[in-house]
């Protein structure tokens, strides 16, 4: 074991680690449980202090040159989020502050916006790139405290290969001594494992992933639900713009994000995820999990009913499209539309490959909760109830499945149809799954604000649904999401439901107080069988749910 006397040096015992680490010092090696074990002989003092640590940073900017660098995005409003960081800040902690959050979603804005507040006298910023080492970075942050900066902004710090030794040292050797120190990078889902465990209980974490509607809204400009369903999740529209544009976001904001960060973690915490991506299948396993997530939705909007002369429903196309029986349920339907769709083929051997996803599918939904990309939400079936899956980005979610649907429209059979009948299948589709996409925007917003207990989507064994539930201190609040701008009595059956409202009532344990229509239509109110039933904007609503709940 080291003599910890012999440690006195210029560098103290972290930086030593670092430098261990990083095989600077011979003689000496460091274990998994960061303890240093070597030659007592060994004489940190001859060390040569300027030589190790060199200020080589990529991009290190203070006073002037940051205001330089903020000008770009001065126009820009402040996320929500943008007063936690504040409070941080201004706060008399010896915490790390991350910001933590996908690609496109404000960090590096929100950091420049903070240093603005703060005044660019007192603040250094710092961007890494790949060829900077944790040693550069130290002798910086030796150097700003040197010169009385107390406040630094890190971003791209998941370049670093030691990544999670280096921020323990950060929590250690600096915010200990008072200096405010915020972080970020690209692969932010290293930063959500280090808030866990080398950062824990030593940081403050500020995420920004999710963009509700309202937030949206605010940063710009008053928009309507279609142009959030289309856009949504992203603070650049153009990631969103296609679906070309879509696979590269989901590429390399969310596969190669992931990747990476469990390539520098190792296989000891992810065991077979780490085999998949030495086996090259990692990434496309993820994504076809991910689309995977969309069959369901594809599945229900397909085997609706449509009127039509020479087509009755888009089941019945496809029992001749994709050899599918009208007779066959929605799950075995699904199960059709995974195959002949080729969603789930990895090369050549689509079961072989379909297993893969499959097994390693819960495994990735976790990750990418832990993302924030995905929330669960209740779905109660009569008194049992299961999890869905929402997706935090609608414009990702649109994409995918505008791509698996595009897939269908391109088959002969479709293309055989006539004109007029391929554009009803075509609008009706594209309303059903905007409808599909308002309902999960109106439940993930209630989710958000209040909580995954107390909001869920309910439905009969006869088939009677509403599709948001809110649990409300004094009873309950119905809600039925419609994608139309005309208010119809259908759109609320099920809300008057007498035995379908008994249910709910005995399964909840709550009185229903409110019944409200969320459609595009204008606000008003309307008495239907001798109840009230509130047929409410989607917009008005999801800005201020609070003035009709």
């Amino acid at each position: 074991m080291l003599d910890k006397n012999n440690l006195k040096c210029d560098v103290d015992l972290l930086d030593v680690k670092i430098l261990v680490n990083k095989g600077l010092i011979k003689g000496v090696t460091l274990d998994k449980q960061g303890i240093l074990h070597g030659s007592s002989t060994v004489d940190l003092r001859r060390i040569p202090h300027e030589s190790i640590f060199k200020n080589n940073i990529s991009t290190f900017e203070v006073g002037n040159k940051i205001q330089d660098r903020f000008n770009f995005c001065s126009k820009f409003k402040k996320r929500y989020c943008f007063q936690r960081l504040v409070t941080y800040l201004r706060s008399n902690t010896n915490k790390v502050c991350t910001v933590y959050g996908l690609r496109r979603t404000g960090k590096t804005v929100l950091l420049l916006q903070a240093i603005n507040y703060l005044g660019f006298k007192n603040c250094a910023y710092i961007s890494l790139n790949k060829k900077d080492t944790s040693r550069d970075l130290l002798s910086t942050l030796n150097n700003c405290y040197s010169m009385g900066i107390r406040y630094v902004f890190i971003d791209e710090i998941t370049v670093l290969d030691d990544i999670l030794y280096f921020i323990q040292t950060l929590a250690d050797n600096y915010t200990s001594k008072g200096m405010h120190i915020v972080i970020s990078g690209t692969d932010s889902y290293i930063l959500n494992v280090a808030s866990k465990g080398a950062l824990y209980n030593r940081c403050t974490m500020i995420r920004t992933t999710y963009i509700s509607f309202g937030e949206y809204n605010h940063l710009f400009g008053m928009v309507s639900i279609g142009d959030y369903i289309h856009y949504g999740g992203v603070l650049n529209r153009d990631s969103f713009y296609d679906i070309d544009s879509m696979h590269e976001y989901l590429s390399t904001a969310i596969s190669d994000n992931i990747q990476r960060s469990i390539e520098i973690l190792g296989r000891g915490k992810y065991g077979k995820l780490y085999d998949l991506i030495e086996m090259g299948l990692f990434k496309r396993c993820l994504e076809l999990a991910i689309q995977h997530t969309n069959e369901e939705i594809t599945a229900w909007v397909l085997t609706k009913e449509y009127k039509s002369h020479e087509v009755g429903s888009v089941s019945q196309l496809l029992s001749s499209v994709l050899d599918v029986s009208t007779l066959l349920d929605v799950d075995v339907l699904t199960e059709r539309i995974r195959y002949c769709l080729k969603v789930s083929n990895i090369g050549g051997n689509t079961e072989q490959n379909y297993n893969l996803v499959s097994e390693y599918f819960d495994a990735f939904m976790s990750l990418l909760k832990e993302l924030d990309l995905i929330v669960y939400a209740k779905r109660y079936i009569g008194t049992t109830f299961s999890n869905s899956i929402i997706f935090t980005m609608a414009g990702l979610r649109y994409n995918q499945l505008k791509e698996v649907i595009c897939v269908f429209f391109r088959d002969n059979c479709f293309q055989k149809l006539s004109k007029k009948d391929r554009n009803l299948i075509i609008r009706k589709i594209e309303s059903d799954v905007y409808g599909q996409l308002a309902e999960q925007t109106v439940l993930l917003e209630m989710i958000s604000r209040f909580g995954y207990d107390k909001v869920y989507k309910f439905s009969s064994m006869l088939g009677e649904e509403v599709d948001c539930i809110i649990e409300m201190k004094t009873g309950l609040a119905l809600i039925k999401v419609k994608w139309d701008k005309n208010a119809i009595k259908d759109q609320c059956i099920h809300l008057i439901n007498k035995d379908f409202n008994s249910l709910i009532e005995k399964v909840t344990g709550y009185k229903i107080l409110e019944r409200i229509v969320v459609y595009r239509g204008e606000t008003k109110q309307v008495n239907v069988d001798g109840l009230n039933i509130h047929y409410v904007n989607i917009n008005s609503f999801l800005l201020s749910p609070e003035v009709y709940l």
